[in-house]
């Protein structure tokens, strides 16, 4: 679908948390956060075909929580669930802050994702998940405006104390 081409720099997708998003609720226009919004029509992301996602926590190997993967068309209209699963911290250390180059501390990369719901569920690719390194969801991002990443860090069957999360692009 999308492997094999220039692939942007890396951004920040969720600066990193330690609570918990409130849920959303309703999916009507008016329901979209006003916060942590990423913008798919910046001039950076703007012709974007597909879109990469990592994550990073602070916590030991195996820590989890859950996340939800939300868009709105280009054409706004309804928030849609597009992709959602578990994200799991692995054992390869993550010791500068991807974005502000930061130093961290006891922070590893998730190494696990899962895709198990959402319109865009059976179409995603994880990549190299489970092998402790950086697994990244690979999405089809075409005609979506917004994302949101909504975060549960107590979601899982475990509790990751924060989490942060970056995103790409792919030509």
């Amino acid at each position: 679908m999308i492997n094999n081409t220039i692939k942007l720099p890396w951004y920040s997708l969720r600066n990193v948390v330690a609570v918990d998003d409130t849920a959303l609720a309703a999916f009507g226009f008016t329901d979209w956060p006003s916060s942590n919004i990423f913008s798919l029509n910046d001039a950076k992301m703007k012709d974007v075909a597909g879109i990469l996602i990592s994550g990073y926590g602070s916590d030991a190997a195996d820590e989890d929580m859950t996340y939800k993967l939300y868009g709105r068309r280009k054409m706004l209209g309804p928030i849609t669930l597009l992709v959602s699963g578990v994200m799991t911290l692995g054992t390869q250390v993550c010791a500068v802050d991807p974005i502000t180059g930061s130093t961290l501390t006891n922070t590893k990369w998730v190494d696990t994702i899962t895709a198990t719901a959402g319109v865009l569920s059976d179409e995603v690719t994880v990549l190299d998940s489970g092998n402790n390194r950086q697994a990244i969801l690979q999405v089809d991002a075409y005609g979506w405006q917004d994302l949101f990443l909504e975060v549960d860090l107590d979601g899982g069957a475990t509790t990751m104390a924060t989490f942060g999360a970056i995103i790409s692009g792919v030509n």
